[in-house]
């Protein structure tokens, strides 16, 4: 057994002597070590609320550096106005494309005369960081034109429990990180801001519940979609006339909920009204007609589809 433990101990030796010589080798052939870097951070820089070009409304702008898509990170710019009440309002929001360096702004915001700032969410996963503007920006309205002046703070009260939530730092251009305020272990949860209808999905802040500091705000994807479907289902259940009408220029199908009720509600015409390419069409689904086998194997049934069967009524005209 001590033989060949003396054994072992001489293999690893020559081993490593031959791992050695092959990287020796190999620089003297000119072959260097790769380096593995962790990803830069991501800087946020010229963060604020600016007049859009033509002067008829506001914009949250900034520029960015060292943004990819290895930086474990997803970035969203936001325009906020506070509130008299020192609550915030989510007004536009962007998500800011990968780049090495970038200047990005929110789509033009037509405001009301009041107080406003910008921020930019960065959302790791696990855990998020909102990087605040260093101002706030008071918007007024003369003959028309919108001016935005800087100012410290909302009316001065800086105390205020419902003022803007200021990050525990914020990274400048230079790298720096410069201290904002006193540091909160924040508690992260999604809390719903505005309800789903036919036409906006619903929004959710990812918000703390103990300083209520807003770390990034999500649409939840086809909830305007779903509330469309339940509308439209409970539209033709209710149906107290012979004739109902279901408009919409944003879907193109039903599902089974919707085909159920009209199977339930045999009695009922629908005159369903819908966009495709730009162009308005309108569709008759006459009472009586069997539906049942109107759907695919996901359970939808397309406009497009229904006008094949029943065929086209009079095109809307815009």
């Amino acid at each position: 057994m001590k033989k060949e433990k003396v054994r072992v101990r001489k293999k690893l030796k020559l081993l490593a002597l031959a791992l050695s010589v092959g990287i020796f080798g190999m620089a003297a052939a000119g072959f260097t070590a790769l380096q593995v870097q962790a990803a830069q951070q991501p800087v946020i820089s010229d963060l604020r609320v600016s007049e859009s070009g033509d002067g008829q409304g506001i914009v949250a702008r900034c520029s960015y550096q060292n943004y990819s898509d290895q930086s474990g990170c997803e970035m969203t710019l936001h325009l906020f106005r506070r509130e008299e009440s020192g609550q915030v309002s989510i007004l536009s929001w962007k998500s800011i494309p990968y780049a090495a360096d970038g200047n990005l702004s929110t789509d033009v915001y037509q405001p009301q005369e009041g107080v406003y700032f910008a921020s930019v969410g960065i959302n790791y996963g696990s855990e998020a960081v909102q990087t605040y503007s260093q101002s706030y920006y008071r918007v007024k309205i003369n003959d028309g034109k919108v001016e935005v002046t800087e100012i410290a703070e909302a009316d001065g009260d800086a105390n205020s429990e419902n003022q803007k939530k200021t990050p525990e730092s914020v990274t400048s251009k230079s790298g720096k990180e410069e201290s904002k305020g006193a540091a909160c272990q924040h508690n992260l949860e999604y809390e719903l801001k505005r309800q789903a209808t036919a036409k906006q999905d619903s929004l959710l802040a990812y918000q703390c519940t103990l300083c209520g500091a807003v770390m990034d705000y999500r649409e939840v994807a086809n909830s305007a979609y779903g509330v469309f479907l339940k509308e439209a289902a409970e539209k033709i259940r209710n149906a107290r006339e012979s004739e109902v009408v279901i408009d919409t220029d944003r879907w193109m199908s039903f599902n089974g909920m919707v085909l159920e009720a009209l199977e339930s509600r045999r009695d009922v015409t629908v005159s369903l009204h819908y966009q495709y390419q730009g162009q308005r069409y309108n569709v008759r689904i006459p009472a009586g007609e069997d539906v049942s086998g109107l759907a695919d194997e996901n359970g939808y049934c397309g406009f497009l589809y229904l006008t094949q069967v029943f065929g086209e009524e009079n095109r809307i005209k815009e």
